[in-house]
């Protein structure tokens, strides 16, 4: 992928980032901070290994005999399990929300808890409350201590609803292949270029595209799809840069959006701004009786744009100070766990 190939698959926020490097290496500055592209794909596990490895050295161009000294099965049966467990550990609380038709954010902030608690590797159990509570999120259980959570994510809004807008016609385009044919299998995987002109001279990032618009992309979208899937020739949209899907899987059709985005690490004033807004909340939380310590849990990395942050060290080395007892970094993306406050100095 050439220079202008990354930036067309960029988001406009990500695509800026790359061309303020490349201004500021330009006038003498520093060229060699690194910056990391992150990408994802849609495997359906259902496929064989060699099938797999074939779709991962398309996607990321990276030759087959260095993708073979990879178990991708044993990778798989690991990540697995760790969904299993998330699932059992969450299941009660799922249910739970499920009798209160609770809106999809909160089931997404219980699946964040459910990997950060995991990740934490040590015995707990989600409480349900008798009736729902205002704060803290969540309430848990663990060695022999109540313990109130409070979720919170850093999250760019800009690339959050840009990203909304084409999942929106990805499952657009989903609904009218399975009208079209209900036996249809496979998961598709689509790249794109975010700068063509799709439709009234408006591209994929452009945040007027309207309804009919997005309807209208759904449907070029499924008529291409389609056509791969029949073996049949067709003439691919110009905004498609990318479309990888198995030979011989049997999984539910599923169309997914292959993601280039940039791993930021200059998180700081966004890490500020939610630990003050969260800070400014704390009398409240403690409102709430019965607790014998309260947390505070950032997320990072859902993989998406609209998260891409990675945690870098240099951004914490201000000393915090919380009434918060302990402030957790959480990133999806790793399942790694970074504790940046803790009043008791011992976890």
């Amino acid at each position: 992928m050439n220079i202008q190939e990354l930036l067309e698959s960029l988001s406009p926020e990500d695509r800026q980032i790359v061309l303020d490097q490349f201004i500021n290496s330009l006038h003498g500055g520093d060229s060699n901070k690194p910056i990391v592209i992150r990408k994802t794909l849609k495997l359906s596990t259902l496929s064989s290994e060699e099938e797999m490895k074939k779709q991962v050295s398309n996607t990321f161009n990276i030759p087959m005999d260095q993708l073979n000294r990879f178990n991708f099965l044993e990778g798989i049966e690991k990540i697995n399990s760790n969904f299993r467990e998330v699932e059992e550990l969450t299941a009660p609380y799922k249910q739970h929300l499920t009798a209160l038709r609770s809106k999809t954010d909160k089931f997404e902030e219980l699946i964040d808890i459910g990997k950060f608690l995991i990740s934490l590797n040590t015995p707990c159990s989600i409480h349900i409350p008798e009736k729902p509570l205002p704060y803290p999120d969540f309430i848990i259980n663990r060695a022999n201590k109540r313990i109130g959570i409070e979720h919170t994510r850093i999250l760019n809004t800009g690339s959050q609803i840009f990203i909304k807008n084409i999942r929106q016609i990805l499952k657009s385009a989903e609904q009218i292949l399975r009208s079209i044919d209900s036996n249809l299998n496979q998961v598709v995987n689509l790249g794109f270029n975010y700068q063509v002109g799709v439709i009234n001279k408006k591209s994929l990032s452009d945040s007027t595209l309207t309804k009919a618009e997005k309807d209208s992309l759904a449907h070029l979208v499924s008529s291409f799809v389609y056509a791969h899937l029949e073996s049949k020739n067709a003439t691919k949209p110009d905004f498609i840069d990318q479309i990888q899907f198995s030979t011989d899987s049997v999984h539910p059709l599923s169309i997914n959006l292959i993601e280039n985005y940039i791993g930021k690490t200059e998180f700081e004033s966004l890490l500020s701004e939610r630990l003050l807004s969260k800070e400014g909340k704390h009398a409240a939380y403690s409102t709430i009786c019965g607790f014998d310590e309260l947390w505070l849990v950032i997320i990072l990395n859902g993989v998406t744009v609209a998260s891409s942050y990675m945690i870098d060290s240099s951004a914490l080395e201000n000393s915090i100070e919380s009434n918060f007892n302990r402030i957790f970094l959480f990133d999806t993306f790793s399942s790694d766990v970074t504790v940046i406050f803790d009043s008791t100095n011992k976890f």
